[in-house]
């Protein structure tokens, strides 16, 4: 059916088949995302209470900084609104299906959560006292990381290149879901570019495996190890700025002084 819509778009699918069959990852992102979404939506509590949020899981600095780091992660899947979810899912799905295609669904489950991490990270050191939930870090990155490939495959000439009809068919619905993390989210936007530009960096390591029948392993180690390495950047105390480690240091204090006036 694409193609006899699209009749441009089989020189594009058609490498990218025998390079990845399926594409299991960014489904299975959304089920999650589903799934979580609705347990939450039969709780008592309303969806944009931030205690419901901190309860699922959501990433406050208080929270996050003395010992709950797993939120880093969690946060990816939990949304305020049924409009957010919808937002995630518009993001997601067209874009990771194209890009897991690209990378490899091992590359992209890696770099997916490598970036949330690091804009979960990114949130904490902007806003450590606001409540942040949702992917739009990850998804960020991963535009980033499509742009890094599509770019080195038009540049070197290899690889399976993005045809305008099928750019045309991610435009919509990245429009819709750039415009609401802008105007809904304001004080994520810094880690939203933040992990844009990481995303475009990580591509940029990988996108030589693209030509690659399959992405090459090593590529995909040296560029989880680059997000690493720009996460302890983010998190280890420098002279003037301070760091996660410092901002971790204020928030203990926080949490110890609001204990000690309520006593």
């Amino acid at each position: 059916i694409i193609t006899l819509r699209y009749p441009e778009l089989e020189s594009f699918h058609h490498p990218l088949h025998p390079r990845t069959p399926l594409a299991p990852v960014t489904p299975t992102l959304i089920v999650v995302n589903i799934v979580v979404f609705m347990l939450m939506f039969r709780g008592a509590e309303p969806l944009s209470d931030p205690n419901t949020l901190i309860e699922w899981g959501g990433n406050f600095g208080p929270r996050t900084a003395n010992g709950e780091w797993w939120r880093l992660i969690t946060t990816l899947f939990v949304h305020a609104s049924w409009l957010h979810l919808i937002a995630t899912v518009l993001g997601l799905v067209p874009l990771g299906l194209i890009v897991e295609r690209f990378v490899g669904p091992v590359a992209f489950a890696a770099m997916y959560v490598a970036l949330g991490l690091f804009s979960s990270l990114m949130n904490v050191f902007a806003s450590p006292m606001a409540v942040h939930v949702g992917a739009s870090g990850a998804i960020f990155g991963a535009y980033g990381l499509m742009i890094a490939v599509l770019m080195w495959g038009v540049l070197r000439r290899s690889g399976p290149i993005m045809p305008i009809a099928a750019a045309k068919r991610v435009a919509p619905a990245t429009m819709v879901f750039v415009l609401y993390n802008l105007s809904t989210d304001a004080s994520a936007t810094v880690a939203e570019f933040s992990a844009l530009i990481a995303g475009f960096a990580c591509g940029l390591i990988m996108a030589g495996s693209v030509s690659e029948p399959k992405a090459s392993a090593h590529r995909i180690a040296i560029a989880a190890a680059a997000m690493l390495a720009a996460a302890v950047a983010v998190a280890v105390p420098v002279p003037g700025v301070g760091g996660l480690v410092g901002a971790t240091h204020q928030l203990q204090r926080v949490v110890t002084e609001g204990d000690h006036s309520m006593a």
